[in-house]
This record gives structure tokens, C-alpha cells and sequence, in this order.
């Protein structure tokens, strides 16, 4: 038996490269450098060398190259856990049970979106005051939803390198879940939520770009931010964040796991109770609490472990309690984007929503000829955004967006519209 598939099986749903790299040196060495990870997921900002090195007596070059081999060799990216009341987004999720829908409504606000066992789920974040409009977009065009879950708070799950991958010969989700409740005290400041608080901390779109960044991968977004502003601006715009990030999370678990979306109903004991185990919990990765106060904890884990975990669900918190899943596998993933930055108004100092397409096409013409994929967030050519419009909201509302735009810009865009109507755009009519 090869060493990868050695911790495949004694590690149930973990990435075995993530733990052949923290794996290949003595013992000490993998307990600095789990603490080393620890480190980045419970402090804030949640990447210092200078203060690791102070306060963990590890040398720099030990950090950068254990860091460099996790990216690289293992493909684990860290996400920035900050809290997104703080910047008036709230999630909010649309299922159609029984239809496999192959459009995406609304496509300025999607978070994600994709096809489960069951049906197609929509994940947008998108400013509360907008909440009712951008539903209505989605009705207009898809018809009437399954459900509709407002989330008001979220937050990643943090569990212990240390505790979870040192000094231990094998871990599942069943007997992690045990684990999770003998886990270490996680520092509360990283775990903080404000269930139903919603607030716009910052006016500049450049900091909004700094935590979509950061959402996406700490190591590549301060490489990439410093390339396009400028080493002075991230340093003061790293400053201004810091004060709705909490802490990381080390995406260690395997990609090979379909992700489930456990909704639980259950009494406020119980899921105070459940929310204290599943930030704790390694095969959790965010958890939040919805408009009517249940949990809705997102979970990537082989699926042969899905009934048992929900079996300790039900049972720890008693027969009135209420568990669904919803299972995505990777692969039916229709889009993933990060935070939509490009939306704020810098004149309202405020989301725009009504004259978002408006301000999305203006700014793809205007760079469009050096337009690129930026650190693998989601963009679109001027011609795909077009087509995402006619496809999802129809060939009226395009042309209704592309009226309120500036003569110069509203010609060669329409432009394309000709040639997209003559068939050589490709994508459906709508």
C-alpha cells in the first residue's frame, strides 16, 4: 500500500497529500508545524511570519517552505473567515426541488450555484434591503421556489491541526464527531457571530476587492493585490479589514468529497450545542443560522457517513428535531464566485442592485482588451455577461441595461448583441 493511499484509509475524507507534507518529519517537527497552522486559523490578521517567528520560535524559512509545499504539493488553500453582516451582505439560498435547471438568475449576486440529488440550489449574497428583489428576479425567470433561506449569520468552521492530525493514527466523520466535543477552547473572537446585524464598514471598493481576495486563498491574494495596487495600499487596506476578519480556516479536507447541506431544526439549547461542536468539527466548513433560527452547517465527507452523522444529529438533540440533507458532488457545480465587489456603488457608497448590469458591462468594455482571469475568481467577457443576461432574465432586460449605458460604450456593445442574434454567440435564446 502506497502512502497516499494509507492515509486515505485511516483518513476518511482528508486530503492525504495535506497530511504526507505535514507528515514526512519527526514528531516535534509536525507538532511546530501544526501549531504553526493553528496559529494562522485562530489569530487575526491570520498571516504574520515576523509573529510567528516570535511566537513560536519558528525560523521564517521553515514557515514560507512548509506554507509553499502545503500550496503547491497539497493544493490547500487558507480562507479568510470575515464576517459578512459587517459589509451588509446576507446569504440566501433558493432550492427547486425536482428540476435541473441550467441557467443562473441574478448572476451579479450568485455565490454559487448548483445541481444536487434533489434539485438545483442557488446561493447568492446579496444585501438585505435587496433581498426581495433579487428573489423576485429568480421567480420571474425560474417560477416559484421549493424554498427560500435567508441566512443572518455565517461562519467558517476551525479545527485544530494539532489536535486532529498529531499523535493520531486515523480519523472518520463519525469519530470526529466525538472528538469535536473534547475539542481545545477555539478563541472566542474568531468564532463571534451578530445573527441579524447588518452594517456597511467600509466605502472604498478596493477593500471589498482585498476580502474577496482573501476569501478565496491568504496566500494568493496578497501576492496578487500588491501586483495590481501596490504594496502601500494593501498594507493599509490589510489594516481596515482586519477588523471584521476572524481568524482562517486550513481547507485540508479532500476535494474528492461531495459537499452535504444539513438543515436542523431542533430547540435553542440544542443548537447552541450543535454550533459549539461543528466549529470544532474537521469535515465542517461553514456554518449558519437562518432567518428562523435553525442551523445550516455545510459538510464535505465521503457520502457513506451522511446517515450516521445525521442519526447523531437527531439523537443528540431529541425526537422533535428535524434533518435534511441536500448532497452536491463537486462536478455539478454550475458557478462559484466570491464577493462582489464590482457591485459597489463608489457615488452611493453602497451596493448598487437596480443598475448593477449597467456598471458590469461598462467596466468589462472598458477593459476588455487586457480582461483576465484574476487569482481564478469568476469574470466575464463582455459577450458571455451579455449572454448570461439573455439567458436568465431575457433579451428584453438585456436591452433595457444596454439603454441606460453611455452612447460610447452602448454602440460596439451592441454590436455584439447583433452578432449574438445572428447566431454567432453561441448560448440559447430566452
Amino acid at each position: 500500500m502506497s502512502e497516499l493511499d494509507y492515509f486515505k484509509e485511516r483518513f476518511a475524507g482528508i486530503n492525504p497529500m495535506f497530511l504526507r507534507v505535514l507528515s514526512e518529519d519527526s514528531r516535534n517537527v509536525q507538532e511546530r508545524y501544526a501549531r504553526m497552522l493553528d496559529y494562522i486559523q485562530y489569530n487575526n490578521p491570520p498571516y504574520s511570519q515576523h509573529a510567528m517567528t516570535r511566537e513560536l520560535g519558528i525560523p521564517q524559512p521553515s514557515i514560507s517552505r512548509t506554507l509553499t509545499r502545503l500550496r503547491r504539493e497539497a493544493n490547500v488553500r487558507v480562507r479568510v473567515d470575515f464576517d459578512p453582516n459587517m459589509i451588509a451582505l446576507k446569504t440566501v439560498m433558493i432550492y427547486y426541488k425536482a428540476s435541473l435547471i441550467p441557467y443562473i438568475p441574478a448572476v451579479d449576486w450568485i455565490s454559487s450555484a448548483w445541481w444536487t440529488s434533489e434539485g438545483t440550489l442557488f446561493i447568492y449574497r446579496v444585501p438585505p434591503k435587496y433581498e426581495e428583489k433579487l428573489v423576485a428576479q429568480v421567480v420571474e425567470k425560474c417560477g416559484k421556489p421549493t424554498e427560500v433561506i435567508g441566512i443572518k449569520a455565517m461562519i467558517l468552521a476551525k479545527p485544530s491541526i494539532k489536535y486532529y492530525f498529531v499523535n493520531r493514527d486515523s480519523l472518520d466523520p463519525v469519530t470526529a464527531l466525538n472528538l469535536a466535543e473534547q475539542h481545545p477552547p477555539i478563541p472566542p473572537n474568531v468564532l463571534e457571530m451578530r445573527p441579524g446585524r447588518f452594517k456597511m464598514r467600509f466605502k472604498d471598493p478596493r477593500t471589498l476587492e482585498l476580502i474577496s481576495l482573501l476569501e478565496h486563498d491568504l496566500f494568493e491574494a496578497r501576492k496578487n493585490y500588491i501586483a495590481k495596487h501596490g504594496f502601500k495600499l494593501y498594507t493599509q487596506q490589510i489594516k481596515r479589514v482586519r477588523k471584521i476578519v476572524r481568524g482562517a480556516r486550513i481547507m485540508f479536507l479532500d476535494k474528492d468529497n461531495p459537499l452535504e447541506f444539513l438543515n436542523i431544526e431542533s430547540d435553542t439549547r440544542c443548537t447552541q450545542d450543535l454550533i459549539k461542536i461543528m466549529t470544532a468539527y474537521p469535515y465542517a466548513t461553514n456554518i449558519g443560522i437562518t432567518d428562523d433560527d435553525r442551523l445550516n452547517v455545510t459538510l464535505s465527507m465521503p457520502l457513506r457517513y451522511l446517515k450516521d452523522v445525521m442519526q447523531w444529529v437527531t439523537e443528540r438533540c431529541g425526537s422533535s428535531s428535524r434533518v435534511y440533507a441536500l448532497v452536491m458532488d463537486l462536478r455539478w457545480n454550475l458557478m462559484r464566485q466570491y464577493i462582489p465587489w464590482e457591485n459597489f456603488s463608489k457615488e452611493k457608497k453602497y451596493w448598487e442592485f437596480d443598475e448593477v448590469p449597467k456598471l458590469t458591462l461598462s467596466r468589462l468594455f472598458l477593459n476588455a482588451r487586457s480582461f483576465e482571469s484574476f487569482l481564478g475568481l469568476y469574470r466575464w467577457s463582455v459577450q458571455q455577461y451579455l449572454e448570461y443576461l439573455r439567458d436568465t432574465m431575457g433579451p428584453k432586460y438585456m436591452m433595457d441595461q444596454i439603454s441606460k449605458l453611455p452612447l460610447y460604450i452602448r454602440k460596439p456593445i451592441l454590436d455584439i448583441v447583433r452578432k449574438m442574434f445572428r447566431g454567432k454567440g453561441g448560448g440559447k435564446s430566452g
